[in-house]
């Protein structure tokens, strides 16, 4: 690793520290989730409504959202629980550690979610009430400030659904949360969970693979209080998965040194040639690897996103 590459470590490690010594006073530094603090109303519910269909249809269709339902990580918004109420959930629950939702952008984007929704369905009647005469707030039940898995060790409740939306990446060991949110499945719950292995900038003025450079314990003080990525690869979640017994399938999103959306396939239908140039690329970058990262095949390296369906034994 280079003296610039070092001194940009450093300089992770510091802003980290900041950022952790925020969050004891009660102030947040952390910027991701803010998506919709950068859209207009229609924007927000266009992004809603495109991820909360990419689940249901990664689920089966309708009738996905049933019972309890809990989404980890949302944000800045609450809005995908409008869509999961109106499509069959019973209750929804949120986790989210760092964002604060601002009331009357929620209200707004909650109204024009509810009127989308119950325009192109059977759900529309003259006597339906707005929404967003609900505070969103309190329609769905919100755990705001605390991480997800130090709630959920002592959460007694059970869900039919855990989903999340690129959010297990920046927890600090998603295992453990996996496990617990498969833990609080009902028998015959599922998961779904859209996992981005890149590095989302860290680094990355070295190379899109720089970041698997730095040793664990120096990447950990760059990451735990601010949310930035984790380095759980997919190897990881696999073996994990097939030592919960659970049934479980993977589909594929990005590979990584290339932009190419596979539009969520399973690893089978990437072509080889494909899949080829992507493990070339890891091999150019692993002498650079820390070691304990060496362990893991070109072919793993080269998941950069991917989707884990789980669903656990009735």
């Amino acid at each position: 690793m280079s003296l610039h590459q070092h001194l940009s470590c450093c300089a992770y490690v510091a802003t980290d520290l900041i950022a952790g010594f925020c969050g004891m006073l009660g102030l947040s530094l952390v910027r991701s989730g803010q998506r919709h603090a950068r859209y207009n109303a229609s924007q927000s519910v266009e992004y809603i409504e495109s991820y909360v269909n990419h689940f249901e249809d990664l689920l089966g269709g309708s009738g996905a959202f049933r019972g309890d339902v809990c989404e980890l990580g949302p944000g800045d918004s609450l809005g995908g629980g409008v869509l999961y109420q109106l499509r069959g959930a019973e209750s929804v629950t949120f986790f989210e550690r760092f964002q604060r939702q601002p009331s009357e952008q929620e209200r707004a984007i909650c109204q024009l979610l509810y009127e989308n929704e119950t325009r192109k369905s059977s759900l529309a009647s003259n006597d339906s009430p707005p929404f967003p005469a609900v505070d969103p707030a309190k329609a769905f039940r919100v755990i705001h400030g605390v991480t997800a898995e130090s709630y959920l060790e002592h959460d007694p409740a059970r869900y039919d659904l855990i989903v999340s939306n690129s959010v297990l990446q920046h927890t600090t060991d998603p295992l453990p949360l996996l496990q617990l949110c498969y833990d609080r499945l009902k028998p015959g719950g599922r998961m779904a969970h859209v996992i981005d292995l890149r590095s989302l900038g860290i680094l990355s003025q070295w190379g899109e693979l720089a970041w698997l450079s730095t040793s664990p314990q120096l990447h950990r003080r760059m990451v735990r209080h601010t949310g930035r990525p984790n380095r759980v690869r997919y190897k990881e979640y696999i073996d994990w998965a097939k030592a919960s017994g659970c049934n479980y399938s993977v589909r594929i999103r990005h590979l990584a040194g290339s932009t190419k959306h596979w539009a969520d396939v399973a690893p089978k239908e990437i072509p080889e040639d494909a899949w080829r140039a992507s493990e070339e690329f890891v091999r150019r970058a692993r002498p650079g690897f820390t070691p304990s990262l060496r362990a893991h095949s070109d072919r793993e390296h080269a998941v950069a996103t991917f989707i884990l369906v789980l669903e656990k034994p009735a």
